[in-house]
């Protein structure tokens, strides 16, 4: 961007504007047609080993970017419920998953 005018980056954004838009508001119907499946409520699915597999599982199927991750189970889901007067289905925001462009 460093090489181009003030003009032409803003003609950028504004000619993306649109595609922008649409993929931050309509990712969900992408992610079910590209999975064959809705986006929630999420699998949920059994796992044998220790927080390194889990890591290492998830960073493999693209779950995560291979920062160390708490995996999310659903006692310690339970317990961090308890000081919210938030409800365990209750969906609170969507976010699109990774590498679903």
């Amino acid at each position: 961007m460093g090489m181009i005018s003030r003009a032409e980056i803003e003609k950028k954004a504004v000619d993306i504007f649109p595609e922008v838009f649409k993929a931050a508001t309509d990712w969900e119907r992408w992610f079910e047609k590209a999975s064959g499946k809705p986006a929630y409520p999420a699998e949920r699915f059994e796992f044998t080993g220790n927080v390194v597999d889990v890591n290492k599982l998830f960073f493999e199927k693209g779950w995560s970017l291979g920062i160390p991750i708490i995996p999310p189970t659903h006692d310690g889901v339970s317990e961090m419920l308890k000081g919210t007067s938030r409800k365990p289905d209750e969906v609170i925001g969507q976010m699109r998953p990774r590498m679903l462009l």
